[in-house]
């Protein structure tokens, strides 16, 4: 019985490895530019509440623009958009 468990165990152990390799997610989509658009102004409002520094801007709306996109399976961006 125990042989049975051990060796139940061991398997389980070993598929989850592999199925966890195997996991990788492709964002082949890019966003429309009106999506874009209105997740930079949700995060322009986001960076005025967590007062963030002119020099710190781009960066900061770039990662909270790519965030949002990945969160909803498009592509993250190289750069805004110009708006």
């Amino acid at each position: 019985m125990k042989k049975t468990i051990i060796s139940s165990v061991f398997a389980l152990i070993a598929f989850s490895a592999t199925a966890e390799e195997g996991y990788e997610v492709e964002y082949s989509e890019e966003a429309p530019l009106s999506y874009v658009e209105q997740v930079v102004d949700t995060c322009k409002i986001y960076a005025e509440e967590d007062e963030v520094s002119a020099a710190d801007m781009n960066r900061y709306l770039l990662e909270c623009v790519n965030d949002d996109l990945e969160m909803s399976g498009y592509k993250k961006l190289a750069a805004l958009p110009n708006t």
